[in-house]
């Protein structure tokens, strides 16, 4: 008698346990539109080129392009005031 692994293999029949274990490996993009951290998790990501596949497309499936735009401009105006304002300190002015 052949056992379920055979059958899955042999006669193209699939056991239930079978269909779970692959479904299980799946990622599930999510359905719904970023919250505010995932929009700012998702631009820091991006300014060092770290951003992963299922964040950039849920972003830029369910994303508002204004809310990326506004905190990706707040980043850079926070990075350069800082950047000035350490080489500021370190020149000693």
């Amino acid at each position: 008698m052949k056992s379920s692994d055979d059958l899955d293999k042999d006669d193209n029949l699939v056991t239930p346990q079978a269909m779970a274990s692959k479904d299980a490996g799946h990622e599930v993009v999510e359905s719904k539109k970023p919250t505010l951290l995932q929009v700012i998790f998702s631009v820091m990501a991006a300014f060092v080129g770290i951003q992963n596949k299922k964040n950039k497309e849920r972003d830029f499936k369910y994303g508002n392009f204004k809310v990326f735009v506004a905190v990706a401009a707040t980043f850079t105006l926070i990075f350069l005031v800082t950047i000035i304002t350490i080489v500021q300190i370190v020149i000693g002015k």
